[in-house]
């Protein structure tokens, strides 16, 4: 554990986050196998499981670009402040999520008093706070001197970390304007996706926003075996490329959804689309 105990303070902190949403996950683990209630058709532990899990990403993501980083970034105060307030928004998310499941209530688009109403607006700034950092990281990457990797990750990094910041805003702007992640009428029948719970019958936001967060994983991952497996100019374009069909993706299912047509039709070769209703 050198690589954490040996770490600038920004990059332990990272860590610690990563940490939590992994015991998080254990936890939700945990409880799914001795709780069968249901909220909306699925475990009420599902939606924790499937934020811990993305945000234990999302912040191992974080302490491994910013370790990238010249030692004078990563212990200055911008990546100091940044890692503070990314861990301590998560925290509440985590607590938040994590004590909505136990009650058996949904943690978004839940305004039925209140209260409810304010914890929905603070959910929304601290995942704002968990998020937008990564561009402001992205940023430095692109910028940064000392950064240890060759070109094909620095870009595929920084552009990745940039623009899934950005789609990931987008999409949840319209996740929490309309309160919901659907376009279109519900059908009879309304087919989901294993595990991931999307609508394949309907618009539905939730594809876009996943392939728009996980473009920050996606593309440091591409650009690595890039630089490993090809010579540097290779590498440059192929990371590149890979940046760009991986941002393609998270604009294409963002416009499928706000159409109301399904996800499917990114593999169905004579889609028909659906109307979307407001």
């Amino acid at each position: 554990m050198e690589f954490v105990t040996n770490a600038a303070l920004s990059v332990q902190l990272m860590w610690a986050g990563a940490a939590l949403c992994l015991a998080w996950f254990v936890l939700s683990c945990a409880a799914w196998t001795i709780d069968r209630r249901l909220l909306f058709g699925e475990s009420v532990w599902a939606k924790p499981l499937r934020f811990s899990s993305s945000l234990a990403m999302h912040y191992a993501t974080y302490a491994i670009v910013i370790s990238w980083l010249s030692s004078a970034w990563q212990t200055g105060a911008t990546m100091t402040v940044i890692a503070t307030v990314a861990v301590v928004s998560l925290t509440f998310q985590v607590g938040f999520i994590g004590i909505q499941g136990a009650r058996g209530e949904p943690s978004h688009f839940n305004t039925k008093t209140p209260l409810m109403r304010k914890l929905e607006l603070t959910m929304a700034v601290m995942a704002a706070n968990v998020t937008a950092p990564m561009a402001i990281v992205g940023a430095v990457v692109l910028i940064e001197q000392g950064f240890v990797f060759s070109d094909a990750v620095r870009f595929a990094t920084g552009l990745g970390l940039i623009l899934g910041t950005v789609m990931t805003f987008i999409s949840a702007y319209h996740l929490g304007m309309r309160q919901t992640p659907y376009f279109g009428e519900k059908p009879a029948h309304d087919r989901r996706s294993p595990g991931l719970d999307w609508s394949l019958d309907r618009g539905d936001l939730r594809p876009a926003h996943f392939f728009a967060t996980h473009m920050m994983q996606a593309t440091p991952i591409a650009g690595l075996l890039a630089a490993y497996f090809l010579a540097p100019q290779a590498a440059l374009v192929v990371s590149l490329a890979i940046t760009f069909v991986w941002g393609w993706l998270a604009v294409r299912t963002y416009r499928l959804a706000v159409q109301g047509r399904s996800i499917t039709e990114l593999i169905t070769a004579n889609a028909t689309s659906r109307p979307a209703t407001s």
